[in-house]
């Protein structure tokens, strides 16, 4: 069994990712009637950092495939450029930040980015987030981007970590 990494500053938070994916041979596979959802980059990065809603919606996600996650390339290369910033270096060190993306790329079933991408929000850059969530019948995009809260028209619904965690997760 492997050391544990430590992911937080305080003793009692362990990462997961010690528990389960450093380890050689662990398969997740995704549960038929799970529910679909987008994550935003800014939740994937929030996981890595502090132990809040956005950490217990990707735990879960990992430790008992309850959740169908799409994830295309460029919003893997976003969570990559996030975690790279020298600012996160105090929150993830590099190495970690190294071992947290390895094991999103090994256990995450890559879809492809979406291939028509329409203005729809405030923020540009958040289009293909929609776009992906659209192509792929994702049941919810979840974010902590206002740019997304408040966006009027959405289709699939935009919820923040903690609705989605007290939704499907469940109390913690």
């Amino acid at each position: 069994m492997s050391r544990p990494i430590r992911l937080f500053r305080k003793k009692k938070q362990w990462s997961w990712l010690s528990k389960r994916f450093v380890l050689p041979g662990v398969v997740n596979a995704i549960a038929s009637d799970s529910v679909k959802v987008v994550l935003d980059a800014n939740v994937l990065v929030s996981a890595a950092i502090q132990a809040g809603s956005s950490y217990r919606i990707v735990s879960a996600w990992l430790d008992d495939n309850s959740l169908d996650v799409l994830v295309c390339p460029a919003l893997l290369a976003e969570v990559e450029d996030v975690l790279g910033r020298r600012r996160l270096r105090k929150f993830v060190p590099t190495g970690l930040a190294d071992l947290y993306l390895a094991t999103l790329r090994r256990i995450v079933e890559l879809v492809p980015d979406p291939v028509v991408v329409e203005a729809e929000t405030r923020d540009p850059d958040d289009d293909y987030l929609v776009a992906l969530a659209r192509e792929h019948g994702a049941d919810y995009i979840v974010t902590g981007d206002k740019d997304l809260l408040e966006w009027a028209a959405q289709r699939p619904p935009v919820i923040t970590p903690a609705i989605f965690e007290r939704m499907f997760i469940g109390p913690t």
